[in-house]
Parts: C-alpha cells; structure tokens; sequence
C-alpha cells in the first residue's frame, strides 16, 4: 500500500528543503539543447522548487522546466496596481508548527495576522448586521453542517456512494422553511466557513471526505509584500528555464 501524502508532508518537505545553500537563481528562457541533467522537474511551483532543492542539495544536476513565463504555480503575486495582490495562495493557515511560517520568519518576510472575527456583514439596503445577527446566521449553517455529517456516518456504515457536501446540505435542510434571506445568509456562510477554506465550491467537494485534513494549530498570516516571496527564496540556487 502506497502511504498517503498530506499537506503536512508536502511543507515539511519544502522546509527540509531549502536546507541547501542560498545562490542566485538561473532563470531563462528554455531553447531545445543538448544539456545534460540527472533531473528534470516539471513546474516550477512550491512542490517543484522543494523537490529540485532537495536534489540540488544531494549533489545531482537538476533542471526545472515550468510551461508558464513565471515561476510559482498557485502562488502569484500581482503590482500592477501598486500594492501587492496575491491571486493565488494567500495565507499560512496555523503559524504554530508550520515550516512555511518558519521559513518566513528564517528569511525575516513579514507577515500580517487575520482574524476571521474581524469583518461586518451587509446585507441589501446597506444593514449592518449586528454580532448577534451575524452569530445566528453562523449556527444555523453550523446545525446544518452537523446534521450532514451525523448523516454521512451512516452512509458510511451502510455502504451507499459518497454525495457532494452541497447535495448532503441540501437532504438535512429537507422540508424546512427558510425565507429568501435566510436561504441567501445560509449560501453566504457556505462560502465563509467553507468554500473559502477549501478552495472549491461545495458542489466540488465530498461529505464524507472534506474535513478530514489536518491544520495546523494558531493563527492564520497574510504576506502585505506577496507569498511570492518564499517562492522566489525556495528558487534561489536553482537553474530555472520558463
């Protein structure tokens, strides 16, 4: 049996791997040549700078080939309004134990902290919603949430196929009565708690399966100069064609 990979497994590898020297990068445009290499790693996002540093510090010839004009993968970076915009990965999610966060704090990259409390809800006509308000719209997708999986278990235990997470949320919510507003908060709550979470829409994502990755522990960062800069410190050393 092949063992399973999880996010936790990926970052250790790309903090174990910047263990090699720091040189600047050889980036360029790849030309058809007779270059010779013990490897070549196709992508130049995160998992392919981790891996060609780790090759790079066992002493191997290593090239890194990436199809776009930049390197970064899901991790970009955008200035083109004057301040930094990041259209990709955003944020480290749980600082303690986290080697992207150690590495951030290794290469002295600032990093902001979010809290996820911290935001006002609006509603048509310019309603502030008060916390209150905003904690009743939070439980009922929480109940609902709940009442999924308590569902799934049994689904699980009787053997039937495994439904989207939205498909589970709309079997609880069954008959019951819900305005157009409350129909509106409970879609809203969805895309907070959830969707933004896993980056999917919940029609994309399994109830039996969604929540069973692990996170780590405390709060969650933001870069205010760009993710990119743990990009760029992971290429250093390497040789880069785009």
């Amino acid at each position: 049996m092949t063992p399973s990979l999880h996010r936790r497994d990926v970052l250790r590898l790309s903090a174990s791997a910047v263990a090699a020297p720091l040189f600047g990068s050889t980036l360029g445009a790849f030309e058809p040549q007779n270059r010779k290499a013990d490897v070549v790693v196709i992508g130049a996002g995160v998992s392919g700078l981790a891996a060609a540093r780790e090759l790079t510090a066992k002493k191997l010839d290593c090239i890194v080939l990436e199809a776009r004009n930049r390197i970064g993968g899901r991790v970009w970076s955008d200035r083109a309004w004057g301040a930094t915009l990041d259209l990709g990965a955003s944020w480290i999610h749980g600082i303690r134990g986290n080697p992207i966060y150690e590495l951030a704090q290794q290469y002295s990259i600032q990093t902001f902290p979010t809290r996820s409390d911290a935001h006002w809800l609006y509603r048509e006509g310019a309603h502030e919603y008060e916390d209150d308000e905003q904690e009743v719209t939070e439980s009922r997708v929480k109940k609902l949430l709940a009442d999924a999986r308590a569902g799934r278990k049994n689904a699980i235990a009787d053997g039937r196929p495994d439904v989207s997470l939205q498909e589970a949320i709309e079997r609880v919510m069954g008959d019951r009565r819900y305005t157009p507003l409350q129909r509106q908060e409970i879609d809203f709550q969805i895309s907070s708690l959830i969707e933004q979470e896993y980056a999917a829409d919940s029609e994309e994502l399994s109830n039996n399966y969604y929540d069973h990755g692990e996170d780590f522990p405390g709060s969650d960062v933001l870069f205010p100069q760009g993710y990119i800069q743990i990009v760029r410190r992971l290429a250093e050393g390497l040789t880069i064609k785009l």
